[in-house]
């Protein structure tokens, strides 16, 4: 907690909240348009924790939520797999 707070008393910790893609519907853009319609695919609208490097030219990701429940796993480098990793990044 006290790291946090230094980050923030920093003013290098960010906060993005894809709220507009929680009302997205499925498949809306028809990605796969001469392609089977019955897969339809789903958007996450993910909360994501940003930090700033000291040298404050690269942001790394702390932490990401896929879902808006509140019990909802938050996915970080430390308890997540490297591929599950990867697949939440690419989210």
């Amino acid at each position: 907690k006290d790291k946090l707070q230094g980050l923030m008393d920093e003013e290098r910790l960010f906060f993005v909240s894809y709220d507009d893609l929680a009302d997205l519907e499925v498949n809306p853009h028809q990605a796969y348009r001469d392609g089977p319609h019955d897969q339809p695919r789903y958007f996450y609208a993910p909360k994501i924790v940003f930090v700033l490097g000291e040298d404050r030219k690269e942001l790394d990701i702390l932490g990401i939520q896929l879902e808006r429940t509140p019990d909802a796993r938050v996915y970080t480098r430390d308890n997540s797999k490297p591929n599950e990793w990867l697949f939440v990044k690419s989210c």
